[in-house]
């Protein structure tokens, strides 16, 4: 245990996380919007956009899990952060605009809009319990960092990751996430470029060494391949591009940022920003895994232990400090940004949505900070027995997918609510029989080899297309039919 390390840490977070929450309650005691709490009453400029999407995405995954991950399958991991950047590639140009352009407050308002309540409520019901299982990955991660540092046990060092993660967003909301990230995406990457460099001067033969380890034994050289092998690369690459590019554009944690920006201009400007950013990280998070895979005394500590111990053992104070502050950060923003898109879920969607009309923007506010902390509580309580990280990523994006053709053909084709109620259904049952029957072996698989992203992509476009060219609806909100339809509608009043 560095008990200075641990200070300097608890110091950075505190100062920060919650120095910047009571700032802007002060400040903003007599402006804040009614929708500030949520999404900064949608005026979130460029500075604090980028480093929210940015950190929204860039969390657990991208640090321990890439650690645990390139333990085992090698340099093949970094297709997780690179599927990132497709990821904000549809996110920037797409469906961060659209939803932007429609001022709603979360996906399922989005579907609603499109579809009816029945719809949007199914899909809000259903975002949640999966936004709650990310949440519970993200819980987690920072346990994992707090752990490493303190020694203390994993169950300790999630509850106490867990309370800095509901205090990241209860105090001010959206702006407090986005002014905390602002600070800490840039300690992030002078922390994760000076780890590199210092633990590559701490090899003597710098990263050379550790690739040479991989390329001597014959078992372990595909680990250096960054397509790894063709069953890695179609049953975890492809896999990783399809599930994250299909989830994280029309996630509410991933799209809550979007939804606060002061216009859709801004949105697809930061596309230049974030996608490198998110897919660069991932490379130093890689090349540490490798090389605490690659040293005995640490490699034996296993795929969750090992590189967060190298890192702790053989950095100096200070840039173990500015590291592992970081990464915790950036592991408290995904952790924070995900609770809130939960809490604002249950608020609009389903409170105000459902419950009560009526509701005032307070209450509202009152009823996101309940389920914050609800549902930050839950997450803490079962995060101790997840086994893998991505793994579980995976799974839960899959559920999504479908969310994203009924999005798409909604918006630019057709809207019949019978076609969506049934494709959602159908994609939800089949993702359910793939993972937790033999379906998979009457196609000559398994589900590992052949994971649910690809599943539930296939699954829910075509039902999508089929729906639509059978079923009768309205046409797509922003198609040249309802354009012109719209057009004739003013031309006869």
């Amino acid at each position: 245990m560095r008990t200075d390390v641990i200070i300097m840490v608890l110091i950075y977070e505190v100062l920060v996380v919650i120095g910047i929450g009571v700032l802007l309650i002060i400040r903003d005691r007599k402006k804040n919007t009614g929708d500030s709490f949520a999404v900064a009453g949608r005026s979130m400029g460029f500075g604090l956009l980028v480093p929210t999407m940015t950190l929204t995405a860039l969390g657990n995954p991208h640090i321990v899990g890439l650690f645990e991950m390139s333990y085992g399958m090698g340099a093949v991991a970094l297709w997780f952060a690179f599927a990132n950047t497709v990821h904000f590639v549809i996110l920037c140009l797409c469906t961060g605009p659209w939803l932007r352009k429609m001022k709603v407050a979360t996906v399922g308002e989005a579907l609603d809009n499109l579809y009816g309540k029945k719809v949007g409520l199914g899909i809000s019901c259903a975002m949640s319990g999966v936004t709650f299982g990310v949440l519970t990955v993200e819980c987690q991660g920072v346990g994992i960092i707090i752990n490493a540092l303190t020694g203390w046990d994993l169950s300790i060092a999630i509850v106490v990751g867990g309370v800095f993660g509901m205090l990241y967003v209860l105090l001010a909301g959206m702006k407090q996430v986005g002014s905390v990230n602002m600070i800490n995406l840039v300690i992030l990457y002078i922390g994760i470029v000076a780890a590199t460099i210092c633990i590559a001067m701490t090899l003597g033969g710098g990263f050379d060494s550790v690739r040479a380890y991989y390329e001597s034994d014959v078992t372990t050289r595909f680990m250096t391949n960054v397509f790894g092998t063709p069953s890695l690369w179609f049953s975890f690459a492809l896999a990783n591009i399809i599930s994250v590019a299909f989830y994280g554009p029309i996630s509410q944690a991933n799209t809550q940022a979007p939804m606060s920006a002061k216009n859709t201009k801004m949105i697809r400007r930061a596309l230049w920003i974030v996608a490198p950013i998110n897919g660069l990280f991932g490379v130093f998070s890689v090349m540490l895994g490798l090389t605490a895979r690659s040293i005995p005394e640490y490699a034996e500590l296993g795929a969750t232990s090992a590189a967060i111990t190298m890192l702790v053992d053989r950095l100096p104070n200070w840039v173990c400090a500015l590291l592992l502050a970081s990464c915790m950060a950036a592991c408290l923003s995904s952790f924070a940004m995900t609770s809130l898109g939960c809490g604002t879920m249950f608020g609009y969607d389903i409170f105000k949505g459902l419950y009560k009309p009526d509701a005032t923007d307070k209450q509202v506010t009152l009823v996101i900070r309940i389920v914050v902390v609800v549902v930050c509580v839950a997450a803490i309580s079962i995060a101790v027995g997840i086994s893998s990280i991505i793994g579980a990523m995976n799974w839960v994006f899959a559920w999504i997918v479908p969310v994203f053709w009924l999005f798409l053909f909604g918006l630019f084709w057709k809207r019949s609510s019978k076609v969506a109620g049934w494709t959602l259904g159908i994609t939800w049952i089949v993702n359910c029989l793939w993972s937790l029957t033999g379906l998979p072996a009457l196609f000559g698989t398994t589900a590992d080899a052949v994971p649910n992203g690809y599943v539930t992509l296939v699954v829910g476009l075509v039902c999508c297309i089929i729906g639509n060219l059978i079923v009768k609806g309205q046409p797509g909100l922003w198609s040249k039919r309802a354009k012109a339809l719209q057009r004739q509608s003013i031309s006869n009043a």
